[in-house]
């Protein structure tokens, strides 16, 4: 069973009780659940009935669930764009987190982490939700992370079990779901995890200031786990009250204003809609509105070939007794177009040749996706990659190195595979491997 716990950092910077009249409310939610190898129960819950919460305590909710490092980064500019001198903002986390050298960081769901240099590479820090809010300016700060505190990764090594404890400047609180050091239960048999089924709970709460309404959650998350003990200290002057500072004071919900779309997501979704079709005519017009696109370079490379790549693998309807020359055709062999084969279907119909050597420089996906291999050579998918892997004792002349996939993962990252372990990853468009071209035949 996974654990999970929660730190609850909140900065002041005015040491006074905080009018409801002069405030605006901005909140952060991210929820991440399922990840591949470690999923979690509860985040997803959590995470929604955080946002049902804050938004009846009149917070405007910039939300995200299941999000990937990119989409992490893009949530958190979002929502420090929102934020003024006089607002109160807020972020809630909920998913795997770990530290590493005294810093915190969120997993997103398709991060890879088998060491701490992955950690810091693949994960977001927490420490510059702090930053950014810091400089925003804005009054008041509330960052929530329900975060699981084992370590989750298998093979990661050098790392402590859980979140390291943050400290900062005057006018802090910062709350566990239990005690540093120790872990906290995932709440699998319940809708949410223990300590957020309370802390939903008590924020609608009016009259309670934060310290109150932590003391509550305390209270209560140990009557119902004794052996969970959530814990706090606190630097904070004046008071902050969720639900108003009056004993049945609720305060006005804030004009819910939808935040501008982010071109990046205009721009994927038409990718989205246009990238299986067939007609040429959705690509130029693609290329026309984005030329210099995240996918202007697959675009072009679907307008350099008139079939798709779907329908030159698929297996050919001639008769298999009308192309002797293709059953004559093994792995290993050399290919009709001067390479080597390194797959041949099970009818010997068709099959897919790699060229004999590698293409002469590391370059960039994008560059890799454009270069012109000669007739029919192309960059392989990520599963015909994974095949020539497979194939390369008979194929040779591979490096320990990595190649590039026609397959992207989003918009910014694509599929490699590393040819000394077999290993398939994600990588950065702007970063270098090498590339073998292949064919169809």
């Amino acid at each position: 069973m996974f654990k999970q716990s929660f730190i609850v950092l909140v900065w002041c910077l005015f040491p006074i009780s905080y009018s409801l009249a002069n405030e605006s409310r901005v909140a952060l939610v991210i929820g991440n659940k399922d990840y591949p190898k470690a999923p979690l129960v509860n985040p997803i819950n959590d995470a929604r009935d955080m946002k049902t919460a804050l938004e009846q305590v009149g917070f405007l909710v910039i939300y995200r669930e299941n999000a990937n490092l990119s989409a992490m980064d893009d949530a958190v500019h979002e929502f420090v764009k929102n934020l003024t001198k006089e607002s109160v903002g807020l972020v809630y986390y909920s998913g795997h987190g770990a530290q590493a050298d005294d810093g915190n960081y969120l997993i997103p769901v398709d991060a890879k982490i088998t060491s701490k240099a992955e950690l810091k590479s693949r994960a977001y820090d927490a420490g510059i939700i702090l930053g950014e809010m810091q400089e925003a300016g804005n009054k008041v700060n509330i960052v929530i992370l329900d975060a699981c505190r084992n370590n989750p990764f298998k093979g990661f090594k050098g790392g402590a079990d859980g979140l390291t404890t943050m400290s900062g400047p005057k006018g802090t609180l910062i709350a566990y779901a239990t005690a540093p050091g120790s872990v906290a239960g995932d709440g699998a048999s319940g809708h949410n995890g223990v300590y957020t089924a309370y802390l939903k709970q008590y924020i609608l709460q009016p009259g309670l200031s934060i310290e109150e309404m932590f003391k509550k959650v305390l209270e209560s998350v140990s009557k119902t786990n004794p052996d969970q003990t959530p814990w706090y200290n606190s630097s904070m002057t004046g008071s902050f009250c969720f639900a108003g500072c009056g004993l049945n004071e609720l305060p006005i919900r804030t004009e819910m204003v939808t935040p501008a779309l982010d071109p990046a997501v205009i721009e994927k979704d038409f990718w989205d809609s246009i990238k299986n079709s067939t007609n040429q005519d959705d690509f130029r017009a693609y290329l026309e509105q984005y030329p210099k696109g995240g996918f202007a370079a697959i675009a072009r490379n679907r307008l350099k070939t008139p079939t798709p790549v779907a329908a030159r693998v698929e297996p050919t309807q001639t008769p298999f007794a009308e192309q002797p020359y293709k059953a004559a055709i093994s792995i290993g062999s050399r290919g009709i177009g001067g390479g080597i084969v390194f797959y041949v279907d099970g009818t010997g119909a068709h099959g897919l040749e790699a060229k004999a050597a590698d293409e002469p420089n590391k370059i960039t996906w994008n560059a890799a996706m454009d270069a012109n291999y000669g007739s029919e050579w192309r960059l392989p998918t990520k599963d015909e990659l994974n095949q020539l892997y497979l194939q390369k004792t008979v194929v040779g002349g591979f490096a320990n190195v990595s190649y590039w996939s026609s397959t992207e993962y989003d918009i910014y990252n694509t599929w490699l595979q590393f040819f000394n372990d077999g290993l398939q990853d994600f990588f950065n468009k702007i970063g270098s491997s090498r590339v073998r071209a292949v064919r169809s035949f």
